[in-house]
């Protein structure tokens, strides 16, 4: 069987699912990680719009949570957050339209640069690229591999990119720099 245009299965559906789901907060948690500092207010008060407010609130408090941004369709996905941000910080205010792609990417990029990140770009794939080739020297393990780029992400605070592109770089460097197949399950790319 030929590996090439495969993919490691490194994490099963459901470990997918619990690591980039949006997160579901406690009440506890919603007041940590939706609580803004001065810097998060003054930098909220510049938003024109009540949604926009809303969705900065929204996203810096999962990127808070977990170094990645959430894509969700409308505000039913996230309508207990919504209320709670709502009931916070503006209250007898209602939101009912999503803000547009623009503004969704100029607030994800003011969240980057307010929590001094930086986006998982080029460059920070060849690091990664980098990194998975020295861990491919120690261990074989996909699964301990992904977990240590995470790590790895996390210190260099840089923000944690789709699966599939971090399943993607370590099928790839497993397979060049080891001849990596054995008994492992593939997937089609």
């Amino acid at each position: 069987m030929t590996t090439a245009g495969k993919r490691l299965t490194i994490l099963s559906n459901s470990e997918i699912e619990i690591l980039y789901r949006i997160p579901s907060f406690s009440t506890e948690e919603r007041t940590f990680y939706f609580s803004l500092d001065e810097s998060e207010k003054i930098e909220m008060d510049l938003l024109k719009s009540l949604e926009s407010r809303v969705y900065f609130i929204l996203q810096l408090g999962y990127f808070k949570y977990k170094s990645m941004f959430f894509n969700f369709t409308s505000l039913e996905e996230v309508k207990e957050d919504v209320e709670y941000i709502l009931k916070q910080y503006f209250q007898n205010s209602n939101v009912k339209k999503m803000i547009s792609k623009q503004t969704r990417s100029d607030n994800n990029s003011k969240i980057i640069k307010i929590l001094s990140y930086k986006y998982f770009d080029k460059e920070a794939e060849k690091k990664v690229i980098e990194k998975t080739s020295q861990y491919s020297k120690i261990c074989v393990d996909p699964r301990l591999i992904f977990d240590h780029l995470l790590d790895y992400l996390e210190q260099e605070r840089i923000s944690i990119p789709g699966y599939s592109t971090l399943q993607k770089i370590i099928s790839k460097t497993l397979l060049e720099e080891s001849g990596f197949c054995g008994s492992v399950a593939f997937e089609e790319s």
